[in-house]
């Protein structure tokens, strides 16, 4: 199961290696085919959260879980920013 953690875990977009995304996806492929307990494992894992993503934020975006989905919107920024001066 740690290794399957670790794959899943590259399975993001980085800039400093941008293949890394594909190359986890395909060796999570590799690990699953014909592997019944591998398959149990990743079927058993459950959303904890929503990370930080810098990327979103930069372009006014957020992710947020609603009902157990993971939605991407417009960030509210009138909680973050002071009221306008007059």
């Amino acid at each position: 199961m740690n290794a399957l953690l670790l794959i899943l875990e590259t399975s993001r977009f980085d800039a400093r290696n941008p293949l890394i995304k594909e190359a986890s996806i395909f060796a999570l492929r590799n690990l699953l085919e014909g592997n019944l307990e591998n398959q149990r494992c990743i079927g058993e894992l459950r959303m904890q959260g929503v990370a930080e993503n810098p990327g979103l934020a930069d372009l006014g975006m957020e992710a947020v879980q609603e009902g157990g989905k993971l939605k991407i919107v417009q960030q509210d920024r009138s909680r973050d920013s002071p009221p306008p001066e007059l």
